[in-house]
């Protein structure tokens, strides 16, 4: 079983990764040709709406997770009419779901104007836009998003990876050709909802064919029920911390410095979720495979899994987040021009919120994989309330560098120490002091190596051959010192061992 679920990991990171480059590299163009056809703020209409839809999409309560997680033992124990009752309760969920959400945000219509700063496009009605991205957001919940978990459980995320291919392309073909044809805004916008029920529709069709036996029939018991109802009133509270720290960001830049602002900080962020992108496929690959693993192997052999995931994290996050901060500057330069940059003092503060966000998310997966939501349940709304207040606070002091500076301290000095103890206490049985010292000495590494790096890079000049020079050097150099100082390291090993059985199976 340990290596079906590797091989389940493998692929699901293989198809995960390539779709999350693919979808990078499409976002990238058509955003680019947004900003060269239409301009900045339209790119901030879109950042600004999206990050709308997903407080109110926080309305989905984490159901989506729970129901996932309640499915790993009948799908081992091959409970047939126990995976069907589940989807079946799922679907209802949905439709629910789908309808609250619906019901919150027409009520929220009136108010939209308020949340922006001064002008916007002559040519668009918020109201009206506002009102696409509502139907985009909804629709799936009256579709077939619930065929998400199936996909889930059984671990084969590869599937979703083929369909958002199919889908995607599809999108960005067409959003790209009218932006360059028409140079019409609304054009591009109905896209979207059009993508969204191709993409469900082709879910449908996928889960049909993969998974014949699984169908919406049957009823869960009363006592299962209720233990779902606890996780996902646990999980509210995560989905609300989330949604504040990922996307409240936007909202806040919009009210106090306007849309040109939230435009200019969304380029930014953008490549950094790009750059986050192999981290969500690799999560999401392992994610179920970690769930089973908690169900069929002892606990010291699940914290050797936490203990090599997370020395793979440390060392990426590490690396990825020094080529943040070489490569930000140079990159939007080449991209939009240098009207569009922002301080190095937020270009460090970015490179900084990546790479605690990788690790406190690696913990997350650990710790919902093992559906510990009601032992964490305070914390998510301690946090996000924290985050909220500093970032108004410091968003009047700091500018932009408050809220990003904001999200940070949330993270380290409340979610992250808090999430570890969960972990460790519940799953783990052991004290977490040994993990928080080699956080700690990780993160002094990446820091002294960063320094390193970044004064290589600044004596070459700002132009394409001088970023290529650049991403070459952030590409040798970190890698070049972390394989000299973690390379006997016993997960080090672990990894060239794991590389070799794989080259020899092939």
């Amino acid at each position: 079983m340990g290596s079906s679920r590797i091989k389940n990991t493998i692929r699901n990171t293989f198809y995960g990764v390539g779709y999350n480059y693919f979808n990078i590299v499409g976002q990238f163009l058509v955003r680019t040709l947004l900003i060269w056809k239409l301009g900045n703020e339209y790119v901030g209409l879109n950042s600004l709406f999206s990050s709308i839809l997903s407080v109110l999409n926080m309305t989905e309560l984490g159901v989506g997770s729970a129901m996932c997680y309640s499915l790993y033992k009948p799908i081992v124990e091959k409970d047939q009419n126990m995976i069907n009752a589940l989807v079946n309760l799922y679907r209802r969920l949905c439709k629910l779901i789908g309808g609250m959400i619906l019901a919150f945000g027409l009520i929220l219509t009136p108010f939209v104007d308020r949340l922006i700063k001064g002008d916007t496009p002559v040519d668009v009605n918020i109201y009206i836009l506002y009102l696409v991205f509502l139907f985009d957001t909804v629709i799936s919940y009256f579709l077939f998003s619930y065929q998400t978990a199936v996909i889930d459980a059984f671990q084969r995320n590869d599937l979703q990876s083929k369909i958002l291919f199919f889908s995607k392309s599809m999108m960005y073909i067409a959003q790209a050709l009218v932006v360059l044809v028409t140079c019409n805004y609304w054009y591009y916008i109905i896209i979207m909802p059009l993508s969204t029920i191709l993409e469900n529709i082709a879910r449908a069709y996928l889960v049909a064919r993969k998974f014949p036996d699984v169908c919406c029939k049957g009823e869960v018991p009363i006592e299962q029920k209720r233990e779902i109802r606890k996780k996902v009133l646990a999980l509210f509270g995560h989905r609300l911390n989330g949604t504040i720290i990922n996307s409240a960001d936007n909202i806040v830049i919009s009210v106090f410095l306007g849309l040109g602002m939230v435009g200019i900080y969304s380029n930014y962020y953008y490549i950094l979720v790009a750059v986050s992108a192999p981290f969500g496929a690799f999560y999401g690959a392992v994610r179920s495979s970690i769930g089973n693993s908690y169900i069929q192997e002892s606990v010291e052999k699940n914290y050797d899994l936490f203990t090599n995931v997370m020395f793979a994290v440390r060392w990426i996050s590490a690396w990825f987040s020094i080529c943040l901060l070489c490569l930000y500057q140079p990159f939007i330069t080449l991209w939009v021009g240098r009207k569009y940059l922002l301080d190095i003092s937020t270009v460090s503060l970015l490179a900084l919120m990546f790479y605690e966000w990788r690790i406190f998310e690696c913990l997350t997966v650990f710790k919902d994989a093992a559906g510990l939501w009601w032992e964490d349940r305070l914390r998510p709304y301690i946090a996000c309330t924290a985050n909220l207040v500093v970032n108004i606070i410091l968003v009047n002091i700091w500018g932009i560098n408050g809220v990003v500076a904001s999200t940070i301290l949330t993270r380290v000095l409340i979610s992250l120490p808090w999430i570890t103890r969960v972990l460790f206490k519940a799953v783990f049985s052991r004290n977490a002091i040994a993990f928080y010292l080699g956080y700690l000495k990780n993160f002094i590494i990446s820091i002294l190596v960063g320094i390193i790096t970044f004064s290589f890079c600044s004596y070459v000049e700002m132009s394409f051959l001088g970023f290529v020079i650049k991403t070459i050097i952030c590409i040798c150099l970190p890698n070049a010192c972390f394989l000299i100082i973690y390379g006997r390291r016993k997960e080090f090993r672990y990894y060239v061992e794991l590389a070799k059985s794989r080259i020899n199976a092939n």
